[in-house]
């Protein structure tokens, strides 16, 4: 599970290297982390369930509709006395909202969208963690790679004074 967020988180810092390379400003943590959020679709998919955690507050709260029901159908006499024909019905309804039902109803939605709201604080923390170890990493490696570059100079003037030590005759070939 922690690897495919951390390909992701991977995936916005490399198109965030990317569109520094168009740039000539170097990319600080914050526009990284500012880019992370604009192109995560996890973060879109929890701002999207706080929308309907505040959308269950507000149905939450409203009394509830009545209702209207319209039969109609064909009746056949089972006595003798009872004519047969077309029979017509209409019902009207209100359903009772008692006030404790309603109350617990609310407060569980307010809990609801509270809960999503500190679910969604929670991950843009963690997305902010994950894209600046992603981050940091790769400052590191480029530090690495330009210390590598560097051993790799200073090991080829190692090789090149050897060489023109052993071609003058200063030193043997094999030591």
């Amino acid at each position: 599970m922690i690897a495919a967020p951390r390909l992701a988180v991977l995936g916005a810092f490399l198109l965030a290297s990317a569109a520094a390379l168009a740039q000539p400003a170097p990319l600080t943590l914050d526009a990284v982390v500012r880019l992370a959020e604009q192109s995560s679709p996890r973060l879109r998919a929890a701002e999207a369930q706080g929308e309907a955690a505040r959308a269950g507050v507000v149905t939450a709260r409203q009394y509830p509709n009545p209702e209207l029901e319209l039969l109609t159908g064909g009746v056949r006499a089972r006595i003798g006395t009872v004519a047969s024909g077309t029979g017509t019905s209409a019902t009207v309804g209100q359903p009772v909202d008692l006030p404790a039902a309603r109350s617990s109803r609310i407060r569980a939605a307010e809990a609801a969208l509270e809960a999503g709201e500190l679910g969604l604080a929670e991950f843009r923390v963690l997305l902010r963690v994950e894209v600046s170890q992603a981050f940091y990493e790769v400052l590191q490696r480029k530090e690495e790679l330009v210390l590598a570059r560097d051993n790799q100079r200073l090991l080829d003037e190692i090789r090149n004074r050897i060489r023109i030590r052993v071609e003058v005759g200063e030193a043997p070939r094999l030591e």
